[in-house]
């Protein structure tokens, strides 16, 4: 799994920081976290495939995180695509994407569905994938604002094939059952099991989308336990206003110090830097 900052930058955008979105490559297969303004530079810059995004999850409907959409769906339909965009978030999500396409008249040649967390306030499941689950979870925030759990499932155990050929399976589909989980039995009527050739199953690994805004809890800032789910996390992303020396110069420009953003800056991480995790 492999995770890539396209930009981090909370309300001002800057020259070396772009609007807060991140995207999530697993198998494959595309997620898109946050939309800001120029999201679609910041893909084209990393030579990623957009054909490929799954899934657009935004976590509330300030403009710095998701004025980019509209470029993202307009992009999109430069390519051949059957499969359909979903697109997750709270309420309002939908209102903007109709009237974007409304009012640009864009020409979408895929589905799209947009699906909105109807209770944005509980913690809940708002996609399932194969191995996977995505989580939605409130965020405390001057308006309605969720974050993003991507879960994965347990998966099996290394392979070992020198344990398959010192139990004298074959190479081949027989390789294969075991990997899945399932024994098998050899021409001379012994049976393997799975856990003969294979190591111990293997944990899932878990990425949080949070955007620094407070967990709605009222527990502690980092607690993320909604009853009995623990949001654990391998990764955790989220966004700021300044990194080191950007506020001077935003000073000099006339604009104000400070704000809730600045405690959860980066402090300067390069736009398109990859925070990677390969478990």
């Amino acid at each position: 799994m492999e995770s890539f900052i396209l930009g981090t930058g909370g309300m001002m955008p800057l020259p070396n920081r772009n609007l807060t979105s991140m995207l999530l490559r697993r198998e494959g297969e595309l997620f898109l976290f946050d939309c800001g303004e120029a999201t679609q530079v910041s893909l084209r810059q990393l030579n990623l495939k957009w054909k490929k995004i799954s899934v657009v999850l935004i976590s509330h409907t300030h403009a710095d995180h998701i004025t980019g959409l509209p470029g993202i769906l307009m992009l999109t339909a430069q390519v051949e695509r059957s499969e359909p965009l979903v697109i997750i978030g709270p309420p309002k999500v939908k209102e903007y994407v109709d009237t974007s396409r409304r009012v640009l008249d864009m020409h979408i040649n895929y589905p799209i569905e947009v699906r909105e967390i109807a209770q944005p306030y509980q913690a809940q499941e708002v996609y399932r994938g194969d191995g996977y689950g995505i989580r939605a979870f409130p965020l405390k925030h001057s308006r309605v604002c969720v974050g993003y759990a991507f879960i994965e499932e347990p998966r099996p155990g290394v392979f070992f094939p020198e344990k398959a050929v010192h139990h004298r399976v074959p190479r081949g589909p027989l390789w294969g059952r075991l990997q899945a989980g399932m024994s098998v039995t050899l021409e001379d009527g012994s049976r393997v099991e799975p856990l003969q050739v294979m190591g111990e199953p293997r944990g899932g690994a878990q990425n949080l989308l949070g955007n620094g805004h407070r967990v709605e809890t009222g527990n502690r800032r980092g607690n993320l336990r909604f009853g009995s789910l623990d949001l654990r996390s391998d990764v955790r992303g989220r966004s700021g206003r300044f990194g080191q020396g950007e506020e001077a110069s935003h000073r000099q420009a006339g604009g104000k110090a400070g704000g809730p953003g600045r405690r959860d800056s980066p402090h300067g991480a390069h736009p398109f830097q990859p925070a990677i995790h390969e478990p």
